[in-house]
């Protein structure tokens, strides 16, 4: 009995020593998995980091073989197939880029991000209705994110509801006092609708909260001109040209001159527009020869207009312009009846434009041809009643002065603010 009895509790000594080798393994084998869960997590978050700062960097192919190796470690992060997705976008493969920004939100559907790239695709894919769903909700989840009122505010406009999109950018002026993108947008909103005053305030109002930001200067710049306010919208244009990101801008280059010669520093304008015109690139730019002829008009400069003359009716035979500008080249040649003969060719092609009446009313006036000279002024007043030219000189002539002789406030190929 007695060795019996040692046998069992050596034997149950022994299971109890496995019992304990085991259960010790299982907590080692435990603890390994989780090393091994934060190391991939580590290793993850680091290969996201750098997918993060190539994609930054424009690097759109190494981010998003950065990105896949960061996924392919650790895929339940939602922000890394957001950044999957963001790559896709910009490389326009806009369905790669739904669906891993649609895995996104399977792993969070509360990510602000996933819904605000969703949106951009629908709306370069011209999907507005679902954009608008996808920056609203964008910014329910972010309240505090101006971007995203801005973005669902341009949907409405898109979708021909500028009244929502005023709604809500007034609205949402309270949360970002400071925030000059909801101005900007409420300006570009009364442009669209042509309360150019109202634009203007706005515009102004952006540009006191954001001074750097070139596309508020521009849009403000450009809302001067069109209310004439040519003095301010010069000094803009000056700080704008200086920028070497617009170096390369013939439009904002062609606008400074139309100031130039609003202002009356004709030569100045002549000297800007022919040293743009003498580059090989421009030297077919039929808008900068139609404005060189309304300059070497207004100058006297029979050389320049017979230059402009030719390279407009060379460039654009189809178009009035190189025949008023014909025309005006006659009259000071002194040759009416070829002016005369010229304009009527000019309102052959286009019979609604005031300014090339009262050209042809003019030079009728000069060649004494008193009614059919009225008949054209009131032709242009029908045409536009507001036009300052055709009012004046319908009003010397029923004063009974003479109008053909002393009034050169005449029209121009291309009405020279």
């Amino acid at each position: 009995m007695f060795f019996i009895r040692t046998t069992m509790v050596l034997g149950l000594s022994v299971v109890s020593m496995l019992a304990g080798c085991a259960g010790q393994g299982n907590h080692t084998s435990k603890g390994s998995l989780k090393s091994q869960e934060r190391l991939a997590q580590v290793k993850s978050g680091v290969e996201y980091q750098t997918a993060e700062r190539q994609f930054m960097a424009g690097d759109l192919e190494k981010a998003l073989r950065t990105i896949e190796r960061s996924i392919s470690i650790n895929p339940a992060v939602s922000k890394s197939h957001t950044l999957r997705g963001r790559v896709y976008l910009e490389m326009a493969s806009y369905d790669e880029a739904r669906e891993c920004l649609m895995t996104a939100l399977e792993l969070d559907p509360a990510s602000v991000q996933a819904h605000y790239f969703l949106g951009i695709i629908d709306e370069r894919t011209s999907r507005f209705a679902e954009a608008l769903e996808r920056y609203t909700r964008a910014m329910q989840l972010e309240p505090g994110d101006a971007q995203y009122v801005v973005a669902a505010s341009e949907m409405y406009v898109q979708l021909g509801q500028g009244e929502k999109a005023e709604a809500l950018l007034r609205e949402s002026m309270g949360r970002f006092p400071t925030t000059a993108a909801l101005r900007h947008t409420l300006g570009q909103l009364s442009a669209m609708r042509g309360d150019d005053a109202a634009a203007l305030e706005w515009f102004n109002q952006a540009r006191l909260l954001a001074p750097e930001d070139q596309v508020i200067l521009e849009d403000l710049t450009r809302t001067l001109v069109t209310l004439h306010q040519y003095g301010q919208a010069e000094t803009n244009l000056n700080e704008m040209l200086r920028e070497k990101a617009n170096a390369g801008r013939v439009d904002l280059q062609m606008l400074h001159i139309r100031c130039l010669a609003a202002l009356d520093r004709l030569g100045e304008a002549r000297t800007a527009l022919g040293l743009l015109l003498d580059k090989p690139e421009h030297k077919s730019d039929v808008q900068g020869w139609i404005m060189m002829g309304n300059l070497a008009a207004r100058m006297n400069d029979t050389g320049r207009l017979r230059t402009a003359v030719a390279r407009v009716l060379a460039l654009a035979p189809e178009r009035p312009e190189g025949y008023a500008l014909k025309s005006m080249l006659m009259r000071q040649l002194k040759k009416p009846a070829d002016a005369l003969s010229a304009i009527n060719t000019a309102i052959s092609i286009q019979g609604q434009d005031p300014d090339l009446w009262v050209m042809r009313g003019l030079i009728q006036g000069e060649m004494g041809q008193q009614a059919e000279a009225r008949a054209s002024l009131l032709n242009a007043q029908r045409i536009d009643p507001g036009n300052r030219n055709a009012q004046t000189l319908i009003a010397m002539d029923s004063a009974g002065a003479a109008p053909w002789v002393r009034a050169t406030a005449g029209a121009s190929a291309q009405q020279t603010p």
